[in-house]
């Protein structure tokens, strides 16, 4: 009798599949350790979470990864779930709270005495860091009382003008003028050198007046614009060398 060989062909389905249940106490346990403080098992936890949950809870997770990422100082990462959250975010305020908590951690990195001020006090090699902000904008302030902002909504906040009724627009671009030219020193005073790039529009005087001294450009068109940037880099790259 001749010897048979026989052939099993199996098919096991792998899928990973949480269910709701599953992911809800994922999710919690993330929170309790973001909360604890233990945060490489939430990051790895809420990134889980993230990638088996859809879009269920998408923003919260996004949010907090990038909050959770910048406590542990990798700003990159921080700076990337911020930009998920700002392109998949399902209303415009959770979208301005992505914009303006990346803002504020850009300029974190950058201040030589704000949040981040003894990891950035020296470049790696040692050498003192020249900090420098390039701000392109067709500088026309228009903040209108019906626009929701960095202070919250003006038609009924009126964080900014305190006023009993609806300020006019006119009176809030005032002092939003007169708030970006205090920033606008205040980086002067904090040793960092402001240039300005007018895009699209002639060289308004609030610009003029932000940047340092000779630091105020105007680019017409997009090639002007490259041109302009590229122009600047020299510029500091020659005072890099100089220093």
């Amino acid at each position: 009798m001749k010897p048979r060989l026989y052939f099993f062909l199996c098919w096991i389905s792998a899928a990973p599949i949480l269910s709701a249940q599953t992911v809800e106490e994922a999710l919690a346990f993330a929170r309790a350790q973001a909360d604890s403080g233990s945060r490489t098992l939430a990051l790895k936890t809420y990134q889980r979470v993230l990638f088996f949950s859809g879009n269920r809870y998408r923003d919260e997770c996004q949010a907090q990864l990038a909050t959770l990422y910048a406590e542990q100082g990798d700003y990159d990462q921080s700076a990337y779930y911020c930009d998920l959250l700002y392109q998949s975010a399902g209303t415009d305020s959770l979208r301005y709270e992505a914009l303006f908590r990346k803002t504020g951690l850009l300029w974190g990195l950058l201040s030589p005495n704000g949040l981040f001020a003894s990891e950035n006090t020296t470049a790696p090699n040692g050498r003192p860091i020249s900090r420098h902000i390039i701000f392109m904008t067709d500088g026309m302030i228009n903040t209108p009382p019906a626009m929701y902002s960095s202070h919250g909504y003006e038609e009924s906040d009126r964080r900014v003008s305190g006023a009993a009724v609806t300020p006019t627009t006119s009176d809030l671009n005032s002092r939003h003028s007169a708030r970006f030219q205090a920033l606008c020193n205040q980086a002067r005073a904090n040793n960092i050198t402001v240039w300005t790039i007018a895009f699209g529009t002639s060289n308004p005087s609030t610009l003029v007046s932000c940047a340092d001294s000779g630091k105020a450009y105007v680019a017409t068109n997009s090639a002007a614009l490259t041109a302009q940037f590229q122009q600047i880099a020299a510029n500091i790259a020659k005072l890099r060398l100089s220093r």
